[in-house]
């Protein structure tokens, strides 16, 4: 099931709300893009749609930062995951003592070509299917 997002919406659907999301993002099919000042991590889903998790822990700096860290990490998923490649959850994560926004190193088109980098490797990776003969 496709999300429609035609007002650019946020909903609960497309977000990682609990520990358990986000520890699920660890393991051996993740992706891993490192910007300037900020992780991303992408792994595939099974869905039909992207969802977005963002952290930021205290050695990044004083709640001020970290919130605008949130804060534009999603706003920046909003408005660009239309043109993505879907199916994958993605975690945000600020490095320490750095202000992941001061120099805007979200770049739309980085994003979009890691994303795509990693579909293409899923699909190579992924086994044919058995198909079985007629009669």
């Amino acid at each position: 099931m496709a999300i429609k997002n035609s007002n650019r919406a946020y909903p609960k659907k497309l977000r990682l709300l609990n520990r358990k999301s986000f520890t699920a993002m660890s393991g051996p099919e993740q992706y891993k893009f490192k910007a300037e000042d900020f992780f991303v991590v992408a792994k595939p889903n099974g869905l039909a749609f992207n969802r977005l998790g963002v952290t930021a822990t205290k050695k990044v700096g004083k709640s001020v930062v970290r919130n605008r860290f949130k804060r534009l990490a999603r706003e920046f998923f909003r408005l660009n995951q239309a043109s993505w490649p879907s199916g994958f959850d993605l975690l945000f994560i600020a490095l320490k003592d750095r202000d992941p926004f001061k120099k805007s190193s979200l770049d739309q088109l980085k994003i979009k070509a890691f994303l795509s980098g990693a579909a293409k490797r899923i699909k190579a990776q992924k086994p044919p299917e058995d198909r079985l003969p007629h009669g």
